[in-house]
């Protein structure tokens, strides 16, 4: 992770999102590539299962339809005058957040209130 003065690392190029996941992991399959392939245990009932399996059907329907909406995700702007946040790094850990602290350090702090309060030593990792 940067530390703090250094230069903001370059906007994130995501050069296989056009392509199917099947695609991808036939691809790393065949170049021998690491990658994760086990579905979380959770995963069947989360939300997004569900925006799966519409995504799914609007191809079905029309199989142009994904990469219309990737082509408008692309061209989607802010409007004037609205402010976003700005990329920074952790006071922690140094890593890549638009807040004081990362998620994962708040995460860490919040497990380990818990774990003390109900007794257990915390973890100093």
């Amino acid at each position: 992770p940067p530390g703090r003065g250094a230069p903001a690392p370059p906007p994130q190029k995501k050069p296989l999102r056009l392509c199917y996941e099947k695609e991808i992991v036939m691809y790393a399959h065949f170049k021998k590539l690491h990658y994760f392939s086990t579905e979380c245990l959770y995963s069947p009932n989360a939300y997004r299962g569900f925006a799966r399996e519409f995504l799914k059907d609007l191809e079905r329907a029309d199989p142009r339809s994904i990469l219309r909406l990737l082509e408008s995700g692309e061209k989607f702007e802010a409007k004037k005058g609205v402010k976003l946040p700005v990329q920074g790094t952790c006071a922690r850990c140094g890593y890549i957040t638009s807040q004081q602290f990362c998620k994962a350090c708040l995460l860490i702090d919040e497990l380990n209130t818990k774990r003390n309060a109900s007794g257990i030593i915390a973890y100093e990792g």
